[in-house]
């Protein structure tokens, strides 16, 4: 019978991985939600300003959404490409972008929590990435659809490096509500 102490440091580093790319996870309160103070303080949050979701190294970020939607699909889909324009950069990444949706610059929607496995993030100078960038269009303060109107999106990818993180944003890019 293999020693089950032997695979602990292994799990505990793959766990740290994930936790540094995507965020530790959040204290739940006991009716399940997730109090907004709980969550890593360099993630944008509701009510925020557009401000925070800019872009922290040699990374540039450009997206594609639709400009128009129904308040009724709930979400939009995206994608964004991520190019290096600095050194080579490598780090552990989630597999999707995350998206806020902003209104006179304050956030009123932001990314769904994942439950993804962080993936390797490896560019060299003057290569690119592609991610898709999935947008919840609903509000954050009570979970329901957007009301119409005019709203701007900005996309960000994070790449975990130790104990630093480099950030990709872009943004805003407009969207219709109707």
């Amino acid at each position: 019978m293999e020693d089950r102490r032997s695979i602990r440091p292994a799990l505990a580093l793959a766990c740290a991985a994930v936790l540094a790319a995507c965020g530790a996870p959040p204290t739940t309160t006991e009716d399940g939600t997730v109090p907004e103070m709980s969550r890593t303080p360099d993630v944008p949050q509701c009510g925020g300003g557009t401000n925070t979701l800019r872009t922290t190294g040699s990374l540039t970020l450009e997206a594609r959404f639709p400009t128009t939607t129904s308040r009724t699909t709930g979400t939009v889909e995206g994608t964004v490409t991520v190019t290096n324009t600095g050194p080579p950069t490598k780090g552990d990444t989630s597999p999707l972008a995350d998206v806020y949706v902003a209104h006179e610059d304050r956030i009123v929607a932001t990314p769904p929590p994942k439950d993804l496995i962080a993936q390797p993030f490896d560019l060299t100078t003057g290569a690119e990435a592609d991610f898709p960038a999935p947008a919840d269009l609903h509000a954050c303060d009570g979970g329901q659809p957007l009301p119409p109107g005019t709203y701007e999106l900005y996309a960000v990818v994070s790449i975990a490096q130790g104990s630093t993180t480099v950030r990709a944003a872009g943004g805003p890019y407009r969207l219709d509500i109707t």
